[in-house]
């Protein structure tokens, strides 16, 4: 699993910068393609829940002068809570 955020991602420890970039570069444009997002078409009183840690996230197309309401609760854990493990795992 690949955790990165096209915002805050600097460079790849043990690349040399041009490589670490073409590589950042190429991951970032994977991550961003509009072609694997989901987009929801909201209808009343639906709830969408979303995991924080492995998702890139916006809200869009809510016209103006319409208002939306979001409410937000965090489960505390700890960072092993969302690590991946493997096969071996299941």
């Amino acid at each position: 699993m690949l955790h990165i955020s096209p915002l805050f991602a600097q460079h790849i420890l043990g690349l040399e910068a041009a490589a670490s970039n073409d590589l950042l570069g190429q991951l970032i444009d994977h991550i961003t393609d509009d072609s694997l997002a989901y987009y929801h078409d909201w209808k009343n009183d639906e709830l969408v829940l979303w995991d924080n840690f492995r998702t890139i996230h916006s809200a869009e197309g809510v016209p103006q002068g319409e208002s939306r309401e979001m409410h937000r609760t965090t489960i505390s854990a700890t960072y092993e809570l969302g690590r991946y493990l493997g096969p071996q795992a299941a």
